[in-house]
């Protein structure tokens, strides 16, 4: 007899009990009805779940993202000038919904700027991309943001500074139609090439009248392997600049120093070109006759960048250093200048220099004087005979610079970075020194020669990556901030006070974590020095402090040494005595003998 409902078959479904064949068909038909029932249930399931995340989306948080936030972030994500990947990039954000493709079409500066790469042993033929509408569809969505165009060219015969070449990357019909036609309104131009005949070649593709008549308000040009010049002097010179740029960099190859100077040095540009730039970057390492003689030109410039490469010179410019030293070279224009990569002997630029007009100032040394975490090599220190001699160029701008920057470097362990500054600054509104490794008694130096005469208009300090000795409260210290040092028995300590007067608004203080240690503790500022950055804040000035990056200490393990004429192997016998703890006892004398010479 066959079951009529699942009460009848308790017996085998709670037991091991062999169902007959009635019994084990119903329960086929029951196993049925719960799968088709489970289906049911899970689509349902599947339809409800997607339900609540469309709810969910509705007030997801995402959507009250104004476009323009949205655009600031991508324009965050992606690069300037974006080459094939990045582009592709792009395309995939405005693929993830319609704001966010609403969003990426009103930046315009996302689609004003695109790179063309032509890598050596690779087909010189351009892109399909560029040589149709889909760079003018591309470029014109861009709007009324200024269009650059990067070209990096690598040309596999190597043979473009040889008279008559005609593989040349640069020369190639396409490439000419895309600066002429393509994009006709194109503002930046960058171009990278083996050799400078390169772009002459392009500039004779294109033509001198058109090449000339170019909108191009700013020229970047790179050379990676040989500088070259036509023998007859009555040639134009390979870099001939279009007549609307006023902005140009230029990255020269660096100097042979066992065969000299690259062929043809001279003057970079022609003379008349230099009337109308007020924006110039220069990478040279060449002799310093060829870089006067081309400042000497740039007569009009505003904005100067200097990268020299870490380049002392040699001898035989010593001379030729004394002799434009006396004349000078006036830039009466200049506001801005930024040295790069300068070696510590360079304070030679700014004493050929005459600038009265002069602002802004940065100095970078990058002179590697900590390589991957070793220990300061005095090689490439500033001595005390170096700090003179770039005191006094600062001394020179002293009525006009408005921000100095210093960038870095480290000082001498027997010198005071504060003899940087030795006349009073009073245009003085920002002063920066990033990575820049010091003793601890700069600031405490400069509260002594009265810094408050020497900045006495300073809104903004920035020390930025400074090394763990730099005392945050010596700088709190020097501001006014009512830090007062004391030596009591534990050594140097500052007692908080009330804070008084100041004009400093901002105050910005991180510190350089090693990345050779990997494991650098991290230890947060001590209260009093919190207290008193508070203080500054509650008083209107915005203050920054970051934490400590200690590297940690690791005991040696004790090394047990016999006396002379001990024979005794036990550990705990008067005899034996410990290398250990002389060490310690060795360097706490030390310390000793240094806190006695500095109190």
């Amino acid at each position: 007899m066959a079951p009529k409902d699942e009460s009848s078959l308790l017996h085998i479904l709670s037991s091991n009990v062999i169902p007959r064949p009635q019994e084990a068909d119903f329960i086929r038909h029951e196993i049925r009805g719960m799968k088709s029932q489970i289906s049911l249930l899970r689509s349902q399931l599947r339809s409800l779940e997607k339900r609540l995340l469309q709810h969910e989306m509705a007030l997801s948080a995402s959507r009250k993202v104004p476009f323009e936030i949205l655009g600031e972030i991508f324009e965050l994500l992606l690069p300037d000038v974006l080459d094939d990947a990045d582009r592709k990039t792009l395309i995939d954000l405005t693929l993830v919904c319609k704001n966010w493709r609403e969003a990426a079409l009103q930046k315009h500066r996302l689609w004003s700027g695109i790179s063309l790469e032509l890598a050596r042993g690779k087909e010189k033929e351009i892109p399909v991309f560029y040589c149709g509408d889909k760079v003018t569809s591309w470029l014109g969505r861009a709007g009324g943001a200024p269009k650059t165009l990067k070209v990096a060219a690598s040309c596999p015969e190597d043979d473009c500074y040889k008279k008559g070449a005609k593989k040349c990357h640069l020369s190639q019909p396409a490439l000419v139609q895309l600066l002429t036609i393509t994009i006709p309104t194109l503002h930046n131009l960058s171009l990278e090439a083996l050799f400078s005949n390169c772009v002459e070649n392009l500039i004779q593709a294109i033509s001198t009248p058109i090449w000339e008549a170019l909108p191009l308000q700013s020229l970047s040009v790179k050379f990676t392997e040989q500088w070259y010049c036509a023998a007859k002097p009555a040639s134009k010179h390979p870099l001939n600049i279009p007549s609307a740029t006023t902005a140009l960099s230029v990255t020269l190859p660096r100097q042979d120093w066992y065969r000299g100077p690259p062929a043809g040095t001279g003057e970079i540009a022609l003379k008349n070109d230099y009337d109308r730039l007020t924006t110039i970057f220069l990478r040279i390492d060449w002799p310093k006759k060829a870089l006067f003689d081309t400042l000497a030109l740039c007569t009009k410039v505003e904005n100067l960048t200097l990268d020299l490469q870490n380049h002392q010179g040699k001898t035989t410019d010593d001379p030729i250093v004394k002799s434009y030293s006396a004349s000078g070279i006036h830039l009466n224009n200049l506001r801005t200048l930024k040295l790069e990569r300068i070696d510590r002997d360079g304070a030679w630029i700014l004493q050929v220099l005459r600038a009265p007009s002069l602002a802004d100032l940065s100095i970078s040394f990058t002179s590697g004087y900590r390589p991957a975490g070793a220990k300061v090599n005095e090689q490439r220190t500033l001595s005390v005979w170096h700090l003179r001699e770039w005191a006094a160029c600062i001394a020179t701008h002293a009525g006009t610079l408005s921000t100095l920057r210093i960038h870095d470097v480290a000082i001498y362990k027997r010198s005071s970075f504060a003899g940087l500054f030795t006349v009073p600054l009073p245009c003085l509104k920002r002063l920066t020194i990033d990575r820049v490794e010091f003793n601890s008694s700069f600031f405490d130096d400069l509260k002594e020669r009265k810094g408050d005469k020497l900045f006495p208009r300073l809104a903004i300090l920035e020390v930025l990556e400074a090394a763990a000795s730099c005392r945050a409260s010596s700088i709190l210290s020097f501001l006014g901030g009512g830090a007062r040092r004391t030596w009591t028995s534990k050594g140097w300590e500052y007692i908080i006070e009330t804070p008084v007067e100041r004009t400093i608004k901002h105050v910005t203080i991180t510190y350089y974590c090693n990345p050779a240690i990997t494991n650098a503790v991290l230890q947060e500022q001590p209260k009093e020095t919190l207290d008193a950055a508070a203080q500054f804040r509650r008083g209107g000035t915005s203050f920054d402090i970051g934490p400590l990056y200690i590297e940690p200490k690791v005991q040696k393990p004790l090394k047990r040494r016999m006396r002379p004429g001990a024979e005794c192997a036990d550990s705990d016998c008067d005899e034996c005595t410990y290398l250990a703890e002389e060490s310690t006892d060795s360097q706490t004398s030390e310390e000793e003998d240094e806190d006695e010479e500095e109190y």
